[in-house]
């Protein structure tokens, strides 16, 4: 359900091939490792789970879900979610859809930030809900799923 670029994204962060500066500090294409919002290292577990600003934003859309979680590493959340995303109920697809929008949208603000210099005050979290939303109108049984957790 979630966007393409979305699916994306999962991929790749799944994958550990995200071009974080981390990663890149290894090519030598960059010579700053930092992330753009705090002093350290900019790791893909950092970026996507990590960061006070990242915790945030999951926990806002996890709480919106009514799902009782605190992101933490990628790996633990890897397994968190094949284990809360089996089967074809419409909780595990919509949980399926929030984890590949909230990370695209982490990662598409991050890029905002360092490449046009956004503000770093943006409300992902909402953004996020309002994109699955939008997305789970185009399914029937998703739809009224989604409206019973009206923020």
């Amino acid at each position: 359900m979630a966007r393409p670029r979305a699916q994306f994204t999962l991929w790749v962060a799944c994958h550990n091939r995200l071009p974080t500066k981390d990663r890149l500090l290894k090519f030598g294409t960059v010579t700053d490792g930092k992330y753009a919002f705090c002093d350290l290292m900019e790791t893909a577990d950092h970026i996507l789970f990590s960061c006070p600003k990242s915790a945030d934003i999951w926990n806002f859309v996890l709480s919106w879900m009514k799902v009782n979680h605190q992101p933490g590493r990628w790996k633990n959340g890897l397994t968190w979610l094949e284990k809360h995303t089996r089967g074809k109920s419409m909780r595990s697809k919509l949980l399926k859809c929030v984890v590949a929008e909230t990370i695209y949208d982490i990662w598409s603000f991050r890029n905002l930030c360092i490449f046009l210099g956004h503000n770093a005050n943006s409300n992902i979290g909402l953004d996020v809900i309002r994109t699955i939303c939008h997305r789970a109108s185009l399914h029937s049984g998703l739809n009224l799923y989604c409206e019973q957790l009206k923020l």
